[in-house]
């Protein structure tokens, strides 16, 4: 009777597979999270864009709207960026510190 290629692994064979599966689950894992981040990163940039363009604000200064917009909303900075991208309002009622005197 014949035995299989796998039924003769040694054991040291085995749990050296195990470990590589374990490693590439591992990087795959933090892959996935540096995609992640990378597309946030877009979203919230070209938010942070519109906000200075339309605000007239420099980089950090929309950053910072960005950021006060998520307190006041409780959420987290993609979601708020994503809206404001996703809205494209004019006036965007998180944003009336910036123009207090103005109709939102």
């Amino acid at each position: 009777m014949s035995i299989g290629p796998l039924a003769q692994e040694s054991p040291a064979t085995s749990n050296l597979h195990g470990l590589a599966f374990d490693e590439h689950e591992h990087l795959q894992a933090r892959v996935d999270r540096l995609e992640r981040a990378v597309g946030t990163r877009r979203v919230v940039g070209q938010a942070q864009g519109i906000l200075m363009e339309r605000h007239d604000l420099s980089a950090e200064q929309a950053l910072g709207q960005l950021r006060t917009m998520t307190q006041h909303t409780n959420r987290g900075l993609h979601d708020v960026a994503a809206e404001l991208i996703r809205t494209r309002r004019e006036r965007v009622p998180a944003l009336r510190w910036l123009h207090p005197k103005e109709p939102i």
